[in-house]
């Protein structure tokens, strides 16, 4: 059932996206939209947890299975800039913030 995602095509498939992701992110470039899909990168690289047992040593983590735990915290950085570029855009400017000089408002 998993055997296509245990591929190293997919594997290394997976790495140049997050490469392309991690590059558009430190452009500003469709923040909110690379957010949701970095976050969806994060959860093909967890899929390895299930596709290869042996490896990550699931449940109990092995080196491996720690070094990829960290997608957890990096799926969570990736929901904040989504939500957090999304309430930017979605905010109407009151007044006193479109009077305000540009670099003077809040990010």
């Amino acid at each position: 059932m998993f055997s296509p995602l245990a591929s190293a095509t997919f594997v290394h498939a997976l790495g140049s996206l997050e490469i392309i992701a991690a590059l558009l992110l430190f452009a500003g470039i469709g923040l909110r939209y690379v957010g949701l899909f970095s976050l969806l990168l994060f959860v093909g690289t967890l899929t390895i947890f299930f596709t290869t047992p042996s490896v990550t040593g699931f449940p109990y983590l092995t080196l491996a299975g720690q070094f990829l735990v960290k997608d957890l915290v990096l799926a969570s950085a990736s929901i904040a800039i989504a939500a957090t570029d999304a309430a930017k855009h979605a905010l109407p400017q009151t007044g006193a913030q479109a009077a305000m000089p540009a670099r003077a408002r809040i990010a």
